[in-house]
């Protein structure tokens, strides 16, 4: 277990206490100020961590999200919140985890952050030896009900004046085990355990929200609303910093540094602009611009994502060029973006941003022969999504379902907005797995998925002409009576051993003949 010490509630008893200095008056600040200055020169001095803010009056966040913070932490600390876990949600370089490093420090609370464990077993090539290497997911567990559970046996904290608190530290998740996001449930009921046995620390949780859905590792595959709801988390969303905002943080960064460096050629605009509310990369973009400070150095462009639906509808407005090639907008991240770049930084994959084009574009294109259009490139591009293809082909379905969207559009753009709606799909995918988990018994007796898509023409047809007539409603499909039928059709199969229906035996046309009466 790697334990970053922010005064570790393992081993403060056997440092000095008052490891982690406080500082609280302005006199101290110079000095700290003076000996990043003086630092300025070394380059391997970061100025992102150099003038980092010591206290919680120099932190450049909004003011409403620091009291957000600190009142969550006190209301945790007192009992009154809802549980002891916290999630603090934003995207990159924002200052979640910096404002709560300053909450707690004004809080006198140490901070103990967990960190993966990056190193592998020394012996792994030799198998006869057992590995001493425990098992991620066993060593966050015991770190998770250690880290609230416990007090440190010393405090960092000795001012008489500050009253003694019932916690000592808070304990931070920022990155958490990989294996989690392959099975989030075992997160989820590893933190119920938590909560059943009682949290005496505050346990924060800090996500970085970035505007790409598809991510393997994305925060809310973990903490969906479900779980936020079942494990009563709080939740506190920070936003990007402002351009004014950074750019007054920049300039004030310079004043510090302009006895030791020449500033005169950096342009903060530009700096900002491409930062893109990520103060680090601001910070460092600064930093390097003064290191390498030549004529001819630029700046290069960080890569961005478009929105969702800022992308989708750029295809079903319209605006693309004559060409069909260029985008029309008037804007940085996103001028001279071609159709096959719109597409691929939408921050979803390519089938599920076809399906929104596909359940929208009716909507906005009202000729007919544009309406034909669009479906036979949507019928060829379905022939590609084949499952005995490679899925090197998504792109170019992606592009020819995209392109005739944004080619066949004969009449002038719509004036007035439309509401862009969800494709169909996704609630009868998140549909068929919750038949899938209740028919799990049926399954198993069949041999193969009762819902899934590889064999549910061929296998389970014919189950399902039943179950629909079984349901009485041929022209609707009712959730709670299909799973009513479903279990009314599994009293009725025999209780035989399980059967595998694509053992590779060759079924003749008398058994795979399903009844056209169904």
């Amino acid at each position: 277990m790697e334990l970053r010490k922010r005064g570790s509630w393992m081993e403060d008893a056997f440092e000095e206490v008052g490891s982690l200095p406080a500082v609280q008056n302005g006199r101290s600040r110079k000095r700290t100020v003076r000996g990043a200055s003086s630092e300025i020169g070394n380059s391997l001095f970061l100025w992102s961590e150099g003038f980092a803010p010591t206290q919680l009056g120099e932190l450049i966040v909004h003011k409403r999200k620091v009291e957000e913070v600190l009142s969550a932490i006190r209301r945790i600390i007192k009992r009154e919140g809802k549980s002891g876990i916290l999630l603090l949600v934003g995207p990159t370089g924002c200052g979640k985890l910096v404002t709560l490093k300053m909450v707690c420090r004004s809080l006198g609370l140490e901070l103990v952050e967990w960190e993966n464990d990056c190193t592998t077993t020394c012996n792994f090539w030799l198998p006869d030896r057992p590995s001493y290497v425990q098992n991620p997911l066993i060593r966050f567990k015991q770190f998770i009900l250690q880290s609230t559970r416990y007090r440190s046996v010393v405090s960092v904290n000795c001012d008489a004046k500050r009253p003694l608190l019932p916690c000592s530290h808070v304990t931070v998740v920022k990155d958490i085990p990989v294996q989690f996001y392959d099975q989030p449930d075992l997160l989820i009921s590893m933190l119920q355990s938590c909560l059943v046995e009682g949290i005496s620390n505050p346990l924060v949780f800090v996500a970085t929200d970035g505007s790409s859905g598809n991510l393997k590792t994305d925060w809310h595959r973990l903490f969906n609303k479900a779980a936020i709801e079942a494990l009563k988390i709080e939740v506190i969303g920070f936003n990007p910093f402002p351009p004014t905002v950074m750019t007054r943080h920049l300039k004030s960064i310079l004043s510090k540094v302009a006895t030791v460096s020449n500033c005169k050629h950096v342009d903060i605009d530009s700096i900002v602009q491409v930062a893109d509310g990520d103060l680090r990369v601001a910070i460092n973009s600064l930093q390097f611009a003064i290191e390498h400070s030549v004529s001819t150095f630029t700046i290069n462009q960080k890569d961005t994502n478009v929105p969702l639906f800022r992308a989708s509808g750029k295809f079903l407005y319209g605006k693309f060029s004559a060409d069909q090639c260029i985008t029309l907008e008037k804007d940085a991240n996103v001028d001279g973006l071609s159709i096959e770049e719109c597409v691929a930084k939408c921050g979803v994959d390519e089938h599920l941003f076809c399906s929104y084009l596909f359940e929208n574009y009716l909507d906005f294109r009202p000729d007919l022969e544009d309406v034909v259009h669009i479906s036979s490139s949507y019928s060829f591009a379905d022939c590609l999504t084949h499952w005995d293809l490679a899925e090197s082909l998504y792109p170019y379905v992606g592009s020819i379902a995209a392109r005739s969207v944004a080619t066949f559009f004969s009449s002038e753009n719509p004036k007035r907005f439309k509401k862009i709606r969800k494709p169909q799909e996704s609630a009868l995918r998140k549909q068929m797995e919750e038949l899938n988990d209740h028919c799990l018994h049926l399954s198993q007796k069949m041999g193969c998925n009762l819902f899934g898509s590889s064999s549910f023409a061929v296998d389970c047809l014919s189950y399902l002409l039943k179950i629909k007539r079984l349901t009485g409603h041929s022209n609707s499909f009712d959730f709670k009576k299909t799973i009513a039928a479903v279990d009314a059709l599994a009293l009725k199969l025999p209780n035989e051993p399980k059967q595998c229906w694509n053992s590779g035996n060759e079924l003749s046309d008398e058994e795979l003949r399903i009844d056209e009466s169904d």
